[in-house]
This record gives C-alpha cells, structure tokens and sequence, in this order.
C-alpha cells in the first residue's frame, strides 16, 4: 500500500523525515470518483442502497503504517484482494 497513488491530495508532515510521513484528506460525491481514488488497492466498490453518495477518506502514513478511515452515507460493498505483505484490521460501524 502507499499513499503515492494520491501525492496530489497528500502533503508531507515533517520533510525532515525524508516524505515518510504524509496525511491524506479527501471528499468523494460519487462512488466511482471513490473506487478510482482507491487504485492501489485494486477493490471494487458498489453503491447498495439508493440517494446521493458522500464519502471521506482520511490516511495517515507514520513510516511503515499506515491509518485509513474511509465513512460513506450510503450502504457500500467493497472486494478486492488482500494486500500481500500487510496486516490489515478492520473495524465496520453501521448505523440504522
């Protein structure tokens, strides 16, 4: 995984530690402007429930790890393949 993908959104925390640490924010109003922003993580993502989509994507890159929070206001259904070499950890909150 890398941020690089998205190095025009991101900006670099502290150059004194070579561009190693980055902080990504960004605003997505339709699902593929998401899915397309997600390219390094080859995943397929599918609206599920119907209106307009809104979504986040907030990344914080601290040397080797990485801290992803993506929020959507509409049900989504992401697959892809797990990324070879991470460890991943997901936490899913879903509001009625």
């Amino acid at each position: 995984m890398s941020f690089n993908a998205a190095n025009s959104y991101g900006q670099d925390l502290n150059e004194s530690t070579a561009g190693r640490s980055k902080i990504i924010s960004c605003r997505f109003t339709d699902v593929e402007q998401l899915t397309e922003f997600l390219t390094y993580s080859q995943m397929q993502i599918m609206q599920l429930s119907c209106g307009s989509f809104q979504s986040e994507f907030l990344g914080l890159q601290i040397g080797d790890l990485y801290f992803t929070r993506i929020t959507a206001n509409q049900s989504v259904q992401a697959i892809g393949p797990k990324q070879q070499g991470y460890l991943t950890f997901s936490l899913v909150w879903a509001a009625s």
